[in-house]
Order: C-alpha cells, then sequence, then structure tokens
C-alpha cells in the first residue's frame, strides 16, 4: 500500500502521519512524540475501526514505520476475511451526518 505523509496540528499537538487508501478502508500510521507508531484502520461506509492502542488491541505501538506498516498490512487483510478482533462498532453502515 501506498502512503501519504501529512503534519496537522490537532489541539496545538503536531499530528505525524502516513495515511494510506484502500478501496474500504482508510489506514493512518501515526508517529507519536516518544518516537513510537501507531496504527488505525477505519472502514469507509461501514462502522468500524481498530486502533492499535487500544486497551482491547493490546495498547500495542510500534518501534519503525516499517514495523507499523507491516502490521497495518497484516491487520487490513484479517479484517478483509472478516477477522474483525480487537475492534470496535459493528457491520452497519455508517449513518450520515
Amino acid at each position: 500500500m501506498e502512503y501519504q505523509y501529512k503534519e496537522t496540528v490537532d489541539w496545538g499537538i503536531i499530528k505525524f502521519e502516513w495515511i494510506g487508501d484502500d478501496p474500504d478502508y482508510i489506514v493512518v500510521l501515526e508517529r507519536h512524540e516518544e518516537d513510537r507508531f501507531t496504527v488505525a484502520i477505519t472502514h469507509k461506509e461501514l462502522d468500524l475501526e481498530y486502533y492499535s492502542y487500544w486497551t482491547r488491541s493490546g495498547k500495542l505501538t510500534f518501534d519503525s514505520l516499517e514495523d507499523a506498516q507491516d502490521f497495518a498490512a497484516i491487520k487490513l487483510s484479517q479484517m478483509k476475511q472478516g477477522d474483525y478482533s480487537g475492534c470496535t462498532g459493528t457491520l452497519t453502515k455508517k449513518v450520515a451526518n
């Protein structure tokens, strides 16, 4: 998956993100202040999200961008095959605001 680097400011905190776009999912790899990475995967149409640092996901962080990318590829493959372990939400379509 190709990732696009993006810096944003959220509540005065600079966020360093690599964003990957899949037909059904958005993948965000974020570098935090302590140089650890987290993985977030959100389904574009369903109310379904995975975040590696949630307690239910094991509070996972990664040492490098490459490790985060490798994990994201594995987790995305699992989600596409119907394994939603560690995810939150439901398989219902998102409600438009």
